[in-house]
């Protein structure tokens, strides 16, 4: 522990080279779970340096500290820590700093540090916990709504930015923050509000055709994760969501509809008009390939498929046709009897329920979920429709080269553990580095999912 706090104290020089080497040690030592509880044991004094350096001029430094940050918000504990010493907006500055640089585009050490920031910043974001204590402490809320504001202006305003492939982007990892954030309710709500100051901000993610056109699957993935929270609203009979159904359902009808040869004239018809102008623009578009998009966009039409003047919508806004079309041609049969599953429900006969009207007396129509065939009278009601907890695996950091392994792409739509300890290989070479040399260094002196309703 000594030896530890003698490293520390190297955090506070301001010769990067110094600097580097701290960082460096001191991150090997997460790659076991003795070292972590030896430096998560003074994590209080750490992090405010590594908050510090992110931003350091030198990028070898602030991507060290950056990668470094990474690893400590593993630990729940020091999430907590980050957001009670008030430094939430500390990470997001410094991931828009980094984004919005002069040399983002030239210097890969630049993009680095951006991604790393976002990661960790989705590692504070990944379990209710720390996500509760930023979106209902009263003193951190104001924080967190500016920056869910300020990230999804920065994935929409920065589009020449996102990378066409790499699912390891920054603005996929930010995706994935958001999509964190629309795990919780007061994120939802926050999402697809119409203010005085900005229009909703899921219409902003959804903007450009990001849905049908944005090449990077992993970034439309975590999209359409958020749209997918964004309405488990539904359940809540939130006017907002209402407001933003016919947008919501014209972007899947977009993103599923495949070429215009699949359709005759009178398929057509009851189309909106942004989608058959879709249409026209992209006559041999092919029908979405991605699965992880089409089951999220399917989930999200069985939640409207759980109120009545919803899929009273999706009866005269021709989804049938598309699901129909999107039906003969899939591959995989657990995604067909999904839409199948859609399908049966806005096919049923659904007469209007008769009440008394207190004013004379005569009955009039209201929306009810009665129906008039004997298939739907003897199925069972819908289930309850909540988030999934199932969480993905989490993403590890190669220290000693901070290159990132290839894993799986995460089961999108809920909190992301972003990432964790160093790999093993970090520690081996960590060992046959030694410490810091407290001797003076030559070069000149340098100066940062939740229950729902």
């Amino acid at each position: 522990m000594e030896h530890l706090k003698e490293v520390l104290g190297f955090l506070d020089n301001s010769n990067p080279v110094l600097l580097e080497t701290a960082i460096s040690y001191i991150t090997s030592l997460t790659s076991s779970s003795e070292g972590k509880e030896l430096v998560f044991s003074i994590a209080a004094d750490i992090i405010p340096h590594l908050l510090r350096l992110i931003t350091f001029k030198t990028t070898a430094t602030a991507k060290a500290a950056a990668v470094a940050l990474v690893n400590f918000t593993e630990d729940l504990r020091v999430c907590s820590m980050i957001l009670r010493a008030d430094r939430w907006n500390t990470l997001v500055n410094a991931l828009s700093e980094q984004i919005n640089s002069w040399d983002y585009r030239s210097q890969e050490d630049i993009r680095l540090i951006a991604r790393y920031i976002a990661m960790a910043m989705s590692n504070v974001t990944r379990a209710s916990e720390t996500l509760e204590e930023l979106l209902r402490n009263s003193g951190y809320r104001a924080q967190a709504d500016a920056s869910i504001v300020k990230l999804t202006h920065l994935c929409s305003n920065q589009k020449s930015l996102h990378h066409e492939s790499d699912p390891e982007d920054v603005f996929v990892w930010i995706a994935t923050l958001i999509m964190n954030f629309s795990s919780a309710k007061e994120g939802r709500n926050l999402l697809v509000s119409n203010t005085q100051d900005h229009p909703p901000l899921l219409s902003l993610l959804l903007a450009d055709e990001v849905l049908q056109k944005h090449p990077n699957i992993a970034y439309r993935q975590k999209i359409s994760g958020s749209l997918k929270n964004c309405c488990f609203l539904i359940s809540a009979q939130s006017d907002s969501i209402r407001a933003l159904e016919p947008f919501v359902m014209e972007e899947i009808m977009k993103t599923l509809i495949g070429p215009k040869s699949s359709y005759s004239d009178s398929d057509l018809e009851s189309m909106p008009k942004g989608v058959k102008a879709f249409l026209e623009a992209h006559p041999e578009r092919p029908f979405e390939e991605d699965p992880e998009v089409k089951v999220l966009l399917l989930e999200t039409l069985m939640m409207y498929t759980n109120s009545r003047p919803h899929r009273d919508y999706m009866r005269s806004c021709g989804i049938y046709e598309i699901l129909r079309e999107c039906h003969k041609q899939e591959p995989n049969e657990e995604i067909k009897d999904q839409i199948h599953g859609v399908v049966e429900i806005i096919l049923q006969d659904e007469e209007p329920v008769k009440i008394e009207n207190d004013d004379d007396g005569d009955e009039e129509d209201v929306d009810g979920s009665s129906s008039s065939s004997s298939s739907s009278s003897s199925k069972s009601p819908l289930p309850p429709l909540g988030p999934n907890d199932n969480l993905p695996q989490i993403v590890h950091i190669k220290n000693s080269n901070l290159e990132l392994p290839q894993t799986p792409l995460p089961q999108p739509s809920f909190r992301i553990k972003a990432a964790a300890s160093s790999a093993a290989s970090a520690a081996k070479a960590a060992e046959s580095a030694p410490p810091p040399s407290s001797e003076k260094v030559e070069g000149n002196d340098q100066e940062n999912a939740d229950d729902d309703e």
